[in-house]
């Protein structure tokens, strides 16, 4: 595997890219690889010392060890991030971003490091076991989102009729299920099934096949190729040598995470 990874470091400096005033010099300069980050447990959480951890933080700091740098995590409500990014403030975001036409518009996407899908979580305020899309579509149902993510749009789009609530964090469109407050979740496939295990009988996932299929990338400007063309290869390597299959076991096959995080 050593010979692999060397192989296709060769083969990364080896390739032509157009000069451009993108990061990666800046990087390496400053030796500090500046990555923002959106609280979506697993991906992003804290634990109980305050720190941020999961699945995102353990991929942001690998890629900067491979970039010879340390990484600086930089913590922004979602609908924030892509701003910051645009601003200067970080090199890239690691937040499962889903890519969608609008987003790759605006910014460079790497190749896919994830996939997921969209799906719906009810709470205890939902008693008559919906089954199908059409059942949550009516005004009758509340449905929470996050503002500004994929999510937020498929409801938009699949549950028009439905009545929207819209929350910065996750935490806040969770805990407004759990008390009843909405009837519903759209999430994605692991956050949701996350998020019912670990709150047992009181959450459910009714819907037997996902809204929608969707895969997720890392995000930087469009300028940046040199920065980009290393993610690429990352995610190549890392998918080779076992590193990402191994984090998604670990943060989205168990909870094995969630022993250490902080309460809620």
């Amino acid at each position: 595997m050593k010979i692999v990874f060397r192989l296709l470091i060769a083969i990364w400096f080896a390739t032509p890219v157009v000069a451009s005033a993108d990061a990666f010099d800046d990087i390496q300069q400053r030796g500090e690889l500046i990555v923002g980050v959106s609280i979506f447990a697993p991906w992003t959480h804290l634990d109980r010392e305050g720190e941020l951890v999961g699945h995102e933080i353990d991929i942001a700091n690998s890629i900067a060890a491979d970039l010879g740098v340390s990484a600086r995590l930089e913590l922004y409500n979602f609908d924030e991030i892509f701003d910051a990014l645009a601003n200067g403030e970080i090199d890239m975001i690691a937040a499962g971003v889903a890519m969608t036409p609008e987003r790759a518009r605006r910014f460079h996407f790497s190749i896919p490091y994830f996939s997921t899908g969209m799906t719906i979580a009810t709470g205890p305020s939902v008693t008559d076991e919906p089954s199908t899309i059409a059942d949550f579509n009516t005004p009758e149902m509340t449905i929470a989102v996050v503002e500004d993510t994929l999510a937020s749009r498929i409801a938009a789009e699949m549950l028009a009729d439905a009545n929207i609530m819209s929350f910065s964090t996750p935490s806040g469109a969770e805990a407004t299920v759990l008390l009843g407050r909405a009837d519903a979740y759209v999430a994605s496939v692991p956050e949701a099934r996350i998020y019912a295990l670990r709150h047992g009988d009181r959450i459910s996932l009714p819907l037997s096949e996902p809204l929608t299929s969707s895969v997720a990338g890392f995000v930087v400007r469009n300028d940046e190729d040199r920065l980009l063309h290393f993610l690429n290869s990352w995610v190549h390597m890392r998918q080779a040598d076992g590193f990402l299959e191994d984090r998604y076991r670990h943060y989205f096959d168990t909870l094995d995470w969630a022993v250490d995080m902080m309460p809620q």
